[in-house]
């Protein structure tokens, strides 16, 4: 998977959890963590699910919870 549209998908997430218009910058190594948990999480259950994937993924994120 396009890992340039992932990175888009997780910006106009976290725009949901922040300033609409501003979103928040991530740090490069924020950025590989996020993509680290998302793309074995799509492969194992496929496209079907990637929205449901990034939005879990970027809340796990914001409220510091251990990913299960």
């Amino acid at each position: 998977m396009e890992t340039t549209f992932i990175l888009k998908q997780m910006q106009n997430v976290i725009k949901t959890y922040t300033d609409q218009q501003l979103g928040l910058p991530l740090t490069k190594a924020e950025e590989q963590k996020l993509l680290d948990n998302i793309i074995p999480k799509v492969d194992e259950r496929g496209l079907d699910h990637f929205r449901d994937i990034v939005h879990d993924v970027i809340y796990t994120f914001f409220t510091d919870q251990e990913d299960d």
